[in-house]
């Protein structure tokens, strides 16, 4: 599935996430679509195969976001395949934004860093998402060569009726201003939330769910 990100003042789709869906079909042979899991075993191989969609999409003109779990950030080899599968779509990395949880950015930062630098050197851009604060240190925002921090659908679905979310709507928005780098929030559904978004200075908004589509 890829989900559009869009310009908040604007609406205009700018980016998709693309995200694996794991398909099975139940003995009354429906069709049921699930969340891949990060931690399962062949996440890498996962990983690898949906940036090798994401390049792709990104050589014929996508600007598109490819999550990856901590199995992968954490495997020497495959920023390895990152490039082969750049190379073998003949895309711009510039068309390319690869994302990393929160949790792993701030428990895992050298890793995370080291990932970084180099998906960044190939000309890439980098994300932290799920971002909600949760961990006391920034060094890893200082650290890592970052151009997005992605808020928290949770945060971003309490910022209406919950004053301690929409805190942390706006202490990520300045955050981010201080490192000159741009905010995305997750989770965006509807045209009041979109509003008050906004108006809090973030800049895109992920999954309307009138622009969600399949690839």
């Amino acid at each position: 599935m890829a989900q559009p990100i869009v310009h908040l003042a604007t609406g205009e789709p700018v980016a998709a996430e693309l995200m694996p869906l794991i398909a099975r079909a139940p003995r009354d042979g429906s069709p049921v679509a699930g969340c891949f899991d990060g931690r399962a075993i062949g996440a890498v191989d996962i990983d690898a195969w949906v940036v090798q969609q994401a390049a792709y999409l990104a050589a014929c003109g996508g600007q598109m976001h490819v999550t990856l779990s901590g199995s992968s950030a954490k495997d020497a080899t495959f920023v390895f395949r990152v490039e082969r599968g750049i190379d073998r779509a003949g895309a711009d990395p510039r068309f390319l934004t690869f994302e990393l949880s929160e949790a792993f950015a701030a428990q895992e930062t050298p890793a995370a860093t080291a990932i970084a630098h180099t998906l960044a050197g190939f000309g890439c851009s980098i994300a932290i998402n799920d971002c909600a604060l949760r961990y006391p240190s920034r060094d890893h925002i200082a650290r890592i060569p970052l151009d997005y921090l992605k808020i928290d659908p949770w945060v971003v679905a309490g910022a209406l009726d919950e004053p301690p979310s929409a805190d942390t709507v706006a202490a990520i928005v300045e955050i981010a201003q201080e490192h000159g780098l741009e905010t995305i929030a997750e989770g965006v559904y509807d045209q009041e939330l979109r509003s008050l978004l906004r108006s809090e200075g973030v800049d895109h908004g992920q999954g309307f769910p009138a622009q969600r589509y399949f690839l």
